[in-house]
């Protein structure tokens, strides 16, 4: 499973490569810091020429050059891309605006966490299996096993 993050502030990108690390299946991470850098990746341009499509993407609205709120739109109006699930992120919830959003297809939006441990309390079908939020793959993960008891806070 391929998880697109757009993000900029470092200490998010770090937490969340360490909550995933936990994951129970397979996660290739790619990390782009601005929106600019995002359309480049998706389109496959410059050092993004090998990029994978994502089949996740977990998207920060407050980007430097092209916002995230204009990579919603155009992700959204691009045919390529208008399937691919997208996950807000954002650490300010009045930056949300969450009729904009839910019309541009957004399948949920997280508050940013501020500590590993917020990640795995708030993040958590996230972090135990991503499938969960990707269409193309709810029916691998509603076949895989459960998860122990302990293991589900």
């Amino acid at each position: 499973m391929h998880i697109l993050l757009i993000e900029d502030h470092p200490g998010a990108v770090c937490l969340l490569r360490h909550a995933l690390s936990e994951s129970a299946v397979s996660v290739q991470l790619s990390v782009v810091e601005d929106g600019d850098q995002a359309l480049a990746f998706l389109r496959r341009e410059g050092d993004y020429s090998a990029a994978p499509r994502p089949d996740l993407i977990l998207l920060d609205l407050n980007l430097p050059k092209t916002d995230g709120r204009v990579v919603l739109q155009v992700l959204r109006a691009t045919p390529a891309w208008e399937t691919i699930p997208i996950m807000i992120l954002t650490g300010v919830p009045q930056d949300v605006d969450h009729q904009q959003a839910a019309t541009l297809g957004v399948e949920r939006f997280l508050r940013k966490p501020r500590d590993l441990q917020e990640y795995r309390a708030g993040y958590y079908g996230l972090v135990a299996d991503p499938r969960a939020y990707v269409p193309a793959l709810r029916d691998t993960y509603r076949q895989s096993a459960p998860l122990p008891v302990s293991a589900a806070r």
